[in-house]
């Protein structure tokens, strides 16, 4: 099977590419993370697959606001000032 009709018949299985799939298995399991425990966000986000807080933060948000519109409240808006 190649790999364009194995994303198709994801895509039709699934409802979303397996990229996206991908992505939405990370988040979830980010959010859990930090639900659940005090390691610090970018640990999680190494360990759950991206490669920075950043992305994570920013890919949380994303996914967030298509589903709520607003931002998740335990995602910073902003860094904490480094003092």
């Amino acid at each position: 099977m190649s790999l364009r009709t194995f994303a198709r018949r994801f895509t039709e299985k699934v409802g979303m590419s397996p990229g996206r799939q991908l992505i939405e298995q990370r988040v979830d399991r980010a959010r859990h993370l930090l639900e659940t425990t005090d390691q610090p966000v970018d640990e999680i986000a190494g360990r759950v697959g991206f490669r920075r807080r950043h992305t994570a933060a920013r890919t949380t948000a994303r996914r967030h606001r298509r589903l709520t519109a607003r931002l998740p409240a335990y995602l910073p808006r902003r860094p904490a000032p480094t003092h």
